[in-house]
């Protein structure tokens, strides 16, 4: 059942419709807290409304859920970046695993 609230988000999310994505993922949230990619989707909506710290916050449970998620380090990089936090130890770890854009942002955030 899960996967239908997914997949609804991850559409309305292609179509910028953010609040209908954010809503389908809270959905897929209440249904299975455990499931770190639920959390980084509604992370990456997060960001695009500019609601920086609720990104933060839940790209750090999704990190606490699944560590090897080097995606979502770069993500939280991002989201430090954007309230004028250090990024440098997440663009670190998203780097160590050969995540190109993390590569990239530490060059340029972190001398």
């Amino acid at each position: 059942l899960g996967n239908i609230y997914i997949v609804l988000g991850n559409c309305y999310n292609d179509l910028n419709k953010l609040n209908e994505a954010e809503s389908e993922y809270n959905t897929c949230i209440k249904l299975n807290a455990d499931d770190a990619d639920y959390y980084f989707k509604r992370a990456i909506v997060f960001g695009k409304k500019q609601k920086f710290e609720q990104s933060l916050s839940d790209l750090t449970v999704c990190i606490e859920l699944n560590p090897n998620y080097h995606e979502a380090y770069y993500w939280r990089g991002v989201a430090k970046l954007n309230l004028k936090l250090n990024p440098c130890s997440d663009f670190n770890v998203a780097a160590r695993r050969y995540y190109e854009p993390a590569v990239k942002a530490l060059a340029n955030y972190c001398k």
